[in-house]
């Protein structure tokens, strides 16, 4: 409603709503939000994000279509060089925060060699 009649709303309504995640109080503070952030999607595997993405994309489409992706996409993650059995392997091995950033198919398709 306050987007249809252009009232200001406070920030910390917004965060109360878990409309936006933080508030800055200086550039330094949103400095380092942004550090932390990008700091925490550094830990997720670029496959994964991208399944999930497919998957909510197909959401609000046709349920057979969604089952067809979902299946799919869960067959591949056991394919045997994929991102998803190298995330099992460190995660076993104790590796709770693998960069994904470093780590490369070339990479990962060597493990099972």
């Amino acid at each position: 409603m306050a987007m249809l009649r252009a009232t200001k709303i406070q920030p910390q309504a917004l965060s109360n709503i878990g409309v936006i995640h933080g508030i800055a109080k200086d550039q330094l503070d949103l400095d380092n939000a942004l550090e932390g952030l990008l700091s925490d999607l550094m830990l997720v595997a670029p496959q994964a994000s991208t399944n999930i993405k497919k998957l909510l994309a197909e959401a609000v489409a046709d349920d057979h279509e969604m089952d067809t992706l979902a299946l799919d996409l869960f067959q591949n993650m056991f394919e045997e060089n994929s991102e998803a059995r190298y995330g099992v392997a460190q995660f076993r091995e104790g590796n709770r925060n693998v960069n994904w950033d470093n780590t490369t198919v070339e990479y990962i398709s060597h493990l099972d060699k």
